[in-house]
């Protein structure tokens, strides 16, 4: 499956914030989730706080391309979720905060 992409333009709040952060398509936000760091964000009702908290949880990031895609008028995205069981062999960096 190919990540969509089409052009971002001045259409909410979301929007505004990828534009003033110089990414002008959805591909190319995308990519600028992606490299920003995991992060608890200060407000995670509000999604443009990924911005200004530069970063967020794996939630929020979602989210925020989610609310872009929708700002956009762009509605073949689903926003999923997905869980799995974590232990101390698939996820050995959080091993220590596994143990009870």
């Amino acid at each position: 499956m190919s990540i969509p992409d089409f052009s971002i333009t001045l259409d909410g709040a979301v929007s505004n914030a990828f534009m003033e952060h110089n990414v002008h398509t959805f591909q190319h936000a995308t990519s600028f989730v992606g490299l920003l760091p995991y992060a608890r964000n200060t407000n995670k009702n509000d999604l443009v706080t990924v911005f200004s908290d530069n970063g967020g949880t794996c939630s929020t990031k979602h989210a925020l391309l989610k609310q872009l895609a929708q700002e956009q008028g762009f509605s073949g995205l689903k926003l999923m979720v997905g869980i799995f069981k974590m232990n101390r062999h698939n996820t050995p960096t959080v091993a220590g905060t596994l143990v009870q």
